[in-house]
């Protein structure tokens, strides 16, 4: 049965929810498809592969600080026709297949819609099956039955934390190739699996149906095809997890527990609940035909213009719609095992409004990650980079130029320029204050930090990394001569390396979490903030090894470089390796990594929620990044 991701994602149901009434699991009623006989809704394929391995129940359950997902599956595999004289083929209902149980997770970013300033509903792309999560893999055999189907219950390994607010999927998958030769012989002697070929009558040009079994060449075809080309079957539970740890408190609320004062904090969404949406909207179509067509047909007819021939065409259409959908829905309702009974509407209904609250607890997380983020790289990094690029650009064009007091001659005539203008300097801290208002205040902070360094003070005037030798400007590497370029390099390094390392940690979600949230993000903000490092070594090389300006060679300045492998506890071989590179090549790599995390979080969406809240004077403390009881660390 296809998976409407849209839709199933409204309608989650909870293995909490669903034991706490007496729910063992997946109906054995709904294991396998009905094929009524209906040709409007029931056109034979050449094989079916639905429903044939289900997660018939999914738990979650804390272990001391950490967690476990456990559950049983149902299988069908009936080798029902081996041949008779056939035996070394098993037969009946395979219960040596391989069954693998696997956890993936979603690099999803939640977005809040404007709206209604909830989580809005992700769209996931159902081929995608995500990240695995490391370790979390066990394989089963279907060793016991019920009703005539495989049975088998399934333990992840335990974790040791518990997972991060997110979207997960749980996926049991049967691979065909890894099973035995025997079982691999056994798949093609499943009855229930094949069912015929559409072809077209040459005389009456109706179409007419092969059953696969009953044509030899054909089985063996539609057999390869399922061996070799389909390859696998799974069936698959999404987990929605949302303030499990709160403030250094595990806990879990299944959807039934949840109040407004303590919420529901996971979901799972079923197969069952797939089957059970696609039923419940069968159902409703057709219980209320008469009430839903008459309306539709009543809209209709209040367009203008509108000729009593037309409205008979469309009183017509309407009692047509009316006769095919009392034909045809109850055929597909008995296709997917027959109404709901009670206890499943129930179930659904209540679904709703628990899932919508889990995801909105997601959004949160993720919202105060966005934020940090928007901290890190628009912020610290972006301002700390040009703390080192303009010293660093200063120096280069005091030394190309010969002239140590180029870059205080202009700063100061710019700022004096400045200081003449209307309004003088407040003019402009004024204007910079408006600028940056829809900005967080570390953001603005760090800018202005920057700003006031550059242009009101002497801090990275080339003077201060250059001096004059035998009449020729060179970069000053005397490390007894204070300030010079070498003691500037050490102190931000240390200084930034430190205070990158505390904002980093904010979005490292491993230190309590079992998963890293969008690690591939993190990746890149790590990779912007080592190229800011490099930078500092790229300048000294440029300046150093130009033939018309020091002369060194690079074996030379890499030496020099060699002879401190350490900082105060850093590593500096990662950064004064690839510190070689021209500046521009390193702010290329820098602006691209910092780009990436802008794009993949989202960062234009969230800025634009972030400012309307301001325009709204929504209370600082509960703008959109605020910090949520599940974030990773205690700031």
């Amino acid at each position: 049965m296809p998976i409407r991701y849209m839709a199933a994602f409204i309608l989650m149901v909870s293995a909490g929810a669903l034991l706490a009434q007496g729910y063992s699991g997946f109906p054995e009623t709904r294991m396998r498809e009905g094929r009524p006989d209906n040709e409007n809704v029931f056109v034979p394929d050449e094989m079916y592969t639905q429903n044939r391995v289900v997660l018939r129940t999914t738990e979650i359950m804390t272990s001391g600080r950490g967690m476990q997902i456990s559950g049983t599956i149902l299988t069908d595999f009936d080798a029902d026709t081996v041949p008779g004289g056939d035996t070394k083929t098993p037969r009946g209902q395979l219960s040596d297949i391989n069954v693998t149980i696997e956890l993936f997770y979603y690099d999803l970013v939640m977005q809040r819609d404007l709206t209604t300033n909830r989580a809005k509903t992700p769209k996931i792309d159902p081929k995608d099956e995500g990240r695995p999560v490391a370790g979390q893999t066990v394989t089963v055999k279907p060793k016991q039955s019920l009703a005539g189907f495989g049975m088998a219950n399934f333990q992840l390994p335990v974790m040791n934390k518990p997972l991060a607010p997110g979207l997960y999927r749980l996926i049991a998958r049967v691979r065909f190739k890894s099973q035995s030769n025997d079982l691999q012989q056994a798949f093609k002697y499943m009855s229930d699996w094949y069912g015929a070929r559409a072809d077209v009558d040459p005389e009456t040009l109706l179409p007419i149906f092969e059953p696969v079994t009953g044509n030899s060449k054909l089985h063996d075809e539609v057999y390869r095809t399922l061996m070799d080309t389909v390859g696998q079957v799974k069936g698959e539970s999404l987990i929605w997890i949302g303030e499990i740890w709160k403030n250094g408190v595990l806990e879990l609320v299944p959807p039934e527990s949840g109040t407004d004062r303590k919420p529901a904090n996971y979901a799972i969404w079923s197969h069952h609940a797939v089957i059970a949406e696609q039923v419940a909207a069968y159902e409703v179509q057709l219980d209320t035909v008469d009430e839903t067509v008459d309306a539709a047909l009543a809209q209709k007819m209040k367009v203008d213009g509108a000729t009593p021939e037309l409205i008979e065409r469309w009183k017509r259409e309407a009692e047509q719609e009316k006769a095919r959908i009392r034909r045809d829905y109850p055929a597909l309702i008995e296709k997917s095992g027959g109404r709901l009974i009670k206890e499943e509407m129930t179930l659904l209904s209540t679904s709703k409004t628990s899932i919508m609250t889990v995801m909105d607890q997601v959004l949160n997380f993720h919202e105060y990650l966005i934020y940090r983020y928007w901290v890190l790289t628009d912020g610290l990094l972006h301002y700390k980079y040009h703390s080192v690029n303009v010293p660093g650009y200063n120096a280069w064009e005091a030394v190309t130029k010969q002239d140590e007091r180029l870059s205080t001659t202009l700063r100061l005539a710019a700022l004096e320029k400045q200081k003449e203008a209307p309004g003088g300097l407040k003019a402009r801290w004024d204007e910079r204050t408006e600028r940056f208002k829809f900005n967080p205040p570390e953001v603005t902070q760090a800018a202005f930090e920057f700003l006031k360094t550059r242009e009101e003070t002497a801090e990275w005037d080339a003077d201060k990394f250059v001096e004059k030798k035998n009449g020729k400007v060179a970069l000053k590497l005397d490390a007894a001569k204070k300030p010079n370029w070498i003691a500037y390099r050490e102190d931000f390094i240390v200084d930034f390396h430190k205070e990158s390392e505390k904002l980093l940690e904010t979005v490292t979600t491993t230190g309590v979490y079992s998963t890293q949230v969008w690690p591939a993000v993190l990746s890149a903000a790590r990779d912007a903030r080592d190229d800011t490092i490099r930078l500092t070594f790229a300048w000294e090389h440029l300046i150093r090894t130009d033939e018309q300006l020091m002369a060194h060679t690079s074996e030379e300045v890499m030496e020099e470089w060699k002879r401190t492998p350490t900082l105060e506890g850093i590593d500096l071989a990662p950064y004064y390796t690839k510190g070689t590179a021209q500046p521009g090549t390193v702010k290329i790599r820098f602006d691209a990594n910092c780009d990436t995390v802008r794009r993949t979080i989202g960062l234009v969406d969230f800025s634009v929620a972030y400012r309307r809240a301001i325009e709204a004077e929504t209370d600082k403390k509960n703008l959109p990044g605020k910090r949520p009881p599940s974030a990773p660390t205690s700031e």
